[in-house]
């Protein structure tokens, strides 16, 4: 007979899925409060990620 596979093997890829998204969603909560905060260094940092984002796009 062959084994069945266990339940919770079914939603492993999903319950990561979600928790990343959980944890994109608290750090963008947390951006937009440093930002709110007008953090002249956060604003500095969010501009090189996002060259370095054009940049990884770029490579794809």
């Amino acid at each position: 007979m062959a084994k069945l596979p266990k339940i919770s093997e079914r939603f492993t890829g999903a319950i990561q899925a979600t928790d990343q998204a959980q944890r994109i969603a608290e750090l963008q909560a947390e951006v937009e409060r440093l930002r709110a905060t007008q953090s002249p260094e956060l604003e500095q940092q969010i501009e090189e990620l996002r060259k370095e984002l054009l940049a990884e796009e770029g490579e794809l």
